[in-house]
């Protein structure tokens, strides 16, 4: 029996690039197990005391310390720690710049006293993943967002970390499609025509082509 894919998709909005100095504000992770989410767990972080907090970030995500007081947030604490080694450790790591998202947990974890999650050391970072689309020149770059709107995968609240993480399994099923499913469809389909061609069925060969959804074959 083939064992269950499973990713654990994690976003991580923060009030600045530099981990090192810088804090989680909201995080959001997912477990994607052949193909449905079984788990999902968002929650707003108050920073920690003496992190760096940059406007830019706090634009780009919203963060407002009162706001974020009013909706309950509290700092991190070793729950969170706990959380994320129970479901990161093992793991490959799906997400959109999955260094940086990892680099935060990781310091967040150190911050705490913990060591961070043995992570799996591969990831499925869609950035990566659509990195052909890119050279092909069939995409402008590989961020999210604009992998959403290729892909016309719904993205509501960009840099909300739960809006995030399930834009981003859209589109990593939406790249699995594109690059394993769609050229599985063609090679059967080029097979079936080649058959009916050897057997002088073209109506066979043209019903065959038509039924990929990509080509349209006109009747005579």
């Amino acid at each position: 029996m083939t064992a269950a894919r499973r990713i654990v998709f994690l976003d991580t909005e923060t009030t600045g690039l530099d981990a090192a100095e810088c804090a989680i504000v909201q995080y959001s992770l997912a477990v994607w197990c052949d193909g449905e989410v079984t788990f999902k767990h968002t929650r707003k972080v108050l920073p920690h005391e003496g992190a760096v907090i940059t406007p830019e970030a706090c634009r780009v995500n919203g963060y407002h310390p009162e706001d974020w007081r009013k909706a309950g947030a509290k700092g991190l604490s070793l729950d969170d720690v706990k959380l994320w080694h129970d479901t990161l450790s093992g793991s490959i790591v799906g997400g959109s710049n999955v260094a940086f998202d990892k680099g935060f947990i990781a310091e967040s974890c150190k911050r705490l006293g913990s060591p961070p999650p043995k992570w799996n050391h591969r990831d499925a970072d869609i950035g990566k993943i659509a990195f052909p689309l890119w050279a092909a020149g069939v995409v402008e770059n590989t961020g999210l967002a604009a992998l959403a709107q290729h892909f016309g995968v719904e993205h509501a609240r960009p840099h909300d970390a739960e809006s995030d993480v399930l834009a981003t399994i859209g589109v990593f099923e939406a790249l699995c499609n594109e690059m394993v499913f769609k050229p599985n469809v063609w090679r059967q389909t080029l097979e079936d025509i080649a058959d009916c061609l050897v057997a002088n069925e073209v109506s066979h060969a043209c019903k065959a082509l038509a039924e990929t959804g990509v080509v349209r074959v006109r009747s005579e």
